[in-house]
């Protein structure tokens, strides 16, 4: 198209107050329309309708403004600004995460660790001496565990296994592998039991910013460039400033039960408007599309903690869970043995603003003991929020009705029923009651019910009253009244009363806890009631280990007991001494300096040893852990290039932190030129390798160098001379040789 057809015009240029970063060419036509460039209007996210005129102009594709609709255009000639005002709704949408979301790399070590526990006890005539034993071992291929309980009770010794494995965990696909000995999933009709053999689950616990249950969003508008603030339940969470147009702020983050999720947004002006939002969220429903699930079979574990080998009755069990919508979570189960075989089906239904409704239908069939088919139902109904909560369940079986972990002679309660309500108030505190009425055919009937009542008082006390009955027993209640007091951020008083029928105690107790690192604990104790006491012990904890001695005297009794526990971890080819390893540790290596102190999340964990080594014995295993070291403990001479990193261990593995650190050679010298007289102050000498940095001469040809190798090569300059020499490192403990006198080449 001809370029006299059109007026070129150059304007500094807003949309909706936004200002755009480049001086912006407009068109305008010979009976003044204005025409914009597509370009810019991409810039600004405005949204062009499907039939606007759209006119080639040396290359470039230009938009007559008037085909957008209810937009006003204002125009400073003098100025040469130009202001466009859009409604909100002509804009591209913006997409903004409540939750942000964070999935950290666990990194694979080679590696193992061990632990034990060591416990012995004395009363009366009678002693008794326990071993806990734990070795683990990693690498990339999983983990493997074994633990050995050691047992000396009265001169009767026993060593038990306990449990043996073999974990494979794959966090991309929050799933897991596991060999061994485990516990199957029980489904909603839940009695989970102990096994050997093979299970595959899911493990949400791989990715632990991963939220399963459904996350809600938020939508609002801008016109104006503005500041959103997000407040969950009356306190903020979450603040953002947002450009021009529609929003959308997807996975609040919530807190389960009901509430209330607020939006105030504020423009330029400090105009407000509010948007605001019930809420009900519970971790028994799943996203919708999401699974979760457990598949195992093998053989039943029995008599665990006593026996180390009895399996018996091969068995298959599986579980699979389903987000069929945002509202709506169903479950399968399935059990089979040879002569019994169990399946249930079960759904979670949010009903909006008020709870959760959940049902199970389940069947059996058995062919030993003549029980035939049995069968199971239940149905319940569950509200959480911050003022009143409330629940109620029944579960009904038949006589014949059979499942995995149901002891042999043994029926499930003819019927279990649940109630609970809960009401928390800030001025008054939270005030709860439970009942169970459960209806048993072989053993006896249980119905208990308990109340509990608790609240800050003082400002910094705390009170709790609790009462329980058995509903079925002539026995009476029990009531207990406690209160609490912290002393300081690890050491607290407390005062507790129980009341019985049959039984009275007033007690009276001290107590500090140990520290995340080093440091002494200790607990005392006294009596009176019923069955007076009085007891006291001490812990300590450190690099290696945790120990504590106990001691007690009841009903003219003395009871004494002291226990140990450490461990010692090898990765990176290093074996340390340390505390009992977690779920995942830390080796930390700081180049062989001793006595540097380490943190992890900024509480003080130890000191290195004289290798320079450090364990962190607990770290949250695939998360981000902050670990962080003390530059003032290491010498002056050596350069620290970083003071923080991060672990993210595996579970039940470690990861290996060779913090950046190198010794940082330096020395002095007098150079002289090869007349002898020194080399005048003010040149500057620069390494043959590293002509970046450069080293002044002071007077006298004093020079001070640093980041030197075994040997250097120096160059140097000052109006037009050039002094070159060589310099060999020598060996010694002075951090900051003196070198002599240099003469140059």
């Amino acid at each position: 198209m001809t370029k006299s057809l059109f007026q070129e015009l150059a304007y500094e240029a807003k949309v909706n107050e936004q200002a755009d970063q480049e001086t912006v060419v407009f068109l305008r036509t010979s009976s003044g329309y204005l025409l914009a460039s597509e370009a810019f209007l991409q810039r600004s996210r405005m949204v062009l309708p499907p039939e606007s005129d759209v006119i080639e102009y040396y290359g470039e594709r230009f938009v007559p403004i008037n085909q957008l609709p209810k937009v006003d255009v204002s125009i400073n000639e003098k100025n040469s600004e130009i202001a466009i005002t859009a409604p909100p709704d002509i804009f591209v949408p913006i997409e903004i995460e409540g939750r942000k979301l964070t999935k950290s790399v666990a990194v694979k070590e080679n590696g193992a660790f061990f632990n034990y526990d060591l416990f012995a006890q004395k009363f009366d005539s009678a002693s008794q001496y326990d071993g806990r034993f734990e070795l683990g071992i990693f690498n990339h291929y999983g983990v493997g565990q074994m633990n050995i309980l050691a047992r000396d009770f009265s001169n009767q010794k026993e060593l038990i296994r306990l449990e043996t494995n073999w974990t494979v965990d794959r966090p991309d696909e929050m799933a897991s592998w596991r060999l061994g000995d485990g516990i199957n999933s029980g489904g909603s009709i839940g009695r989970p039991i102990r096994f050997g053999g093979i299970q595959y689950s899911t493990n949400f616990a791989t990715q632990p910013d991963f939220v399963a249950f459904p996350q809600y969003s938020l939508r609002g508008s801008a016109a104006l460039p503005s500041t959103v603030d997000l407040y969950i339940n009356n306190v903020r969470s979450f603040s953002q400033e947002v450009a021009p147009g529609p929003f959308t702020i997807n996975n609040l983050p919530v807190l389960t039960g009901s509430g209330e999720a607020r939006l105030v947004v504020r423009d330029m002006f400090g105009r407000e408007q509010l948007i605001s939002q019930p809420y009900y969220a519970s971790r028994t429903l799943l996203k919708k599309g999401l699974s979760d699930y457990s598949y195992e079979g093998g053989f039943e574990r029995f008599n665990y903690g006593f026996v180390s080998d009895d399996y018996r009755d091969i068995f298959a069990s599986g579980t699979h869970r389903y987000g069929v919508s945002e509202k709506l979570t169903v479950e399968g189960h399935a059990e089979v043995k040879a002569k019994q075989q169990t399946g249930s089906i079960s759904n979670v239904l949010l009903l909006p603003k008020l709870g959760v409704l959940d049902g199970t239908l389940a069947f059996s069939n058995s062919s030993g003991n003549e029980r035939g088919g049995g069968h199971l139902q239940s149905v319940g109904f569950e509200r959480q929020s911050a003022g009143w909560s409330y629940g109620l369940r029944t579960q009904i079986a038949s006589q014949d009705f059979r499942q995995l972990g149901l002891p042999e002679g043994i029926s499930a309660p003819a019927r279990l029923s649940t109630v609970f309500l809960a009401w928390h108030q800030a001025n008054f505190g939270s005030v709860s009651m439970n009942y169970i009425d459960q209806k048993n055919r072989e053993l006896e009937n249980a119905r208990l019910l308990s109340i509990n009542y608790s609240r800050t008082i003082f400002g910094d006390w705390f009170l709790n009253v609790n009462a329980f009955k058995n509903l079925e027993s002539q026995e009476g209640y029990t009531v207990g009244f406690n209160i609490i007091k912290a002393l300081d951020n690890r050491t607290s008083g407390s005062m507790f009363n129980t009341y019985s029928r049959q039984f009275q105690e007033n007690s009276l107790q001290v107590q500090r806890a140990l520290p995340a690192g080093n440091g002494v604990g200790y607990r005392a104790l006294v009596s009176d009631g019923t069955y007076p006491r009085q007891e006291a012990g001490v812990s300590v904890q450190n690099d290696i280990g945790t120990y504590s001695v106990d001691a007690s005297h009841r009903n003219d009794m003395d009871a004494y007991r002291m226990t140990a526990s450490g461990g010692v971890a090898y990765a990176g080819g290093h074996a340390v001494l340390t505390r009992r390893i977690g779920n995942g540790f830390a080796m930390v290596d700081v180049g062989g300096y001793p006595n540097v102190k380490v943190f992890a999340e900024n509480q003080l964990i130890g000191m290195t040893d004289k290798n320079g080594m450090q364990i962190i014995p607990n770290l949250r295993a695939y998360q981000r852990n902050r670990i962080t070291i003390d530059p003032t403990d290491i010498p002056f001479e050596v350069q620290v290039d970083a003071v923080v990193m991060e672990a993210v261990p595996y579970y039940r593995s470690a990861s290996y932190l060779r913090f950046p650190i190198r010794k940082e050679k330096s020395a002095t010298l007098h150079i002289r030129q090869r007349n002898g007289l020194p080399v005048p102050s003010g040149a500057v000498f620069k390494s043959a390798k590293d002509d970046a940095t450069g080293f002044p001469v002071a007077d006298l040809g004093f020079l001070f160098l640093k980041y030197l190798d075994k040997k250097n090569h120096f160059i140097g300059k000052w109006q037009d001379n050039v002094c070159e020499f060589d310099l060999d490192y020598p060996e010694t403990q002075d951090p900051i040789p003196y070198l002599g006198e240099v003469f140059c080449k």
